[in-house]
């Protein structure tokens, strides 16, 4: 895979974060992370990530108000979203996310779900 790919992975806790980040860097991903929803939809913009990973339970704005946000800009609106998290999945979200991996993520789930993402956006 491209060195130039980019995920953006959007946890607030700094455990999690840490192994998703490991996990995607070894596939040859440069990896951006916030902690926050506002810094993860800052950080998009700024980025124009490959995929962004986004937990559902921020400190601030919630992962599905992430969603809901990269999907009604114009600059963000294309890039392919999967959620880590313990929450539920939600019917209203799911044609916005590419796909809904519930903590703990299974070994390998994560890296499965980011490749098959990325390789959908090239398409």
């Amino acid at each position: 895979m491209s060195d130039s790919r980019i995920v953006l992975i959007v946890e607030d806790d700094s455990d999690i974060r840490e192994l998703f980040a490991g996990r995607v860097r070894r596939l040859g991903v440069e990896v951006v992370t916030a902690t926050t929803g506002a810094a993860g939809l800052k950080l998009a913009r700024e980025h124009q990530p490959d995929l962004v990973v986004v937990d559902i339970g921020l400190p601030d704005i919630d992962g599905w108000s992430v969603i809901q946000q990269l999907a009604e800009d114009e600059h963000t609106r294309d890039i392919p979203v999967v959620v880590a998290s313990i929450a539920d999945p939600d019917a209203g979200m799911s044609q916005r996310i590419h796909a809904h991996l519930v903590k703990p993520i299974k070994k390998g789930a994560l890296e499965d779900a980011i490749l098959l993402a990325i390789q959908l956006g090239e398409s």
